[in-house]
């Protein structure tokens, strides 16, 4: 009841503040899922922006089972952010979309910019060497292997690259040979 007090009784950033106290509360002394996620929620009603509430939400929704909501509060804290932190949020939010969700054709244009900016990305070319296993998304993610192998100045990264790559064409052609 002293957290509702306290938030009935604030204006502006105060009330921000007292509701993401709130759910904060729910989510890691009460152990309430649920109720947080409303809190939070209500933050992002009167605050669409803040890093607090959207992170706090990807996380309960994950939690929760809600991956396609969990992905959309990936997505938009994602929009909010740039160079390291955004690099980050497009990593998870691409291996959410294939592996959890199975969203393949997203989750390599989620990554894309990030081979972009940086090709040898540990992150995302273990994200590639995944979706590299999946038939229908094997042809894609080699070709952005190919790029980023290209695009890469490290010859330890190209390296390993071009071993993943062959090693998945030989992988292919038995596979093929057996059946």
């Amino acid at each position: 009841w002293v957290l509702r007090f306290r938030m009935d009784h604030a204006e502006g950033a105060r009330r921000i503040e007292a509701l993401l106290a709130w759910a904060s509360a729910e989510e890691n002394v009460f152990k309430d899922a649920a109720a947080a996620d409303k809190l939070y929620s209500e933050v992002l009603g009167q605050e669409p922006t803040n890093g607090a509430a959207l992170e706090a939400r990807s996380r309960i929704l994950l939690d929760l089972g809600d991956v396609e909501g969990a992905a959309a509060m990936i997505a938009r804290r994602r929009d909010l952010r740039e160079g390291a932190e955004r690099t980050a949020l497009e990593l998870e939010l691409s291996q959410i979309l294939l592996e959890r969700l199975g969203r393949v054709d997203e989750a390599l244009s989620a990554v894309e910019p990030v081979l972009d900016a940086e090709p040898g990305n540990v992150g995302a070319l273990k994200l590639l060497e995944r979706a590299l296993g999946r038939l229908d998304s094997r042809r894609r993610a080699a070709e952005m292997l190919e790029r980023a192998c290209d695009a890469c100045g490290d010859e330890g990264v190209s390296a390993r690259i071009l071993t993943l790559l062959i090693a998945t064409a030989l992988m292919v052609r038995v596979g093929s040979e057996r059946y």
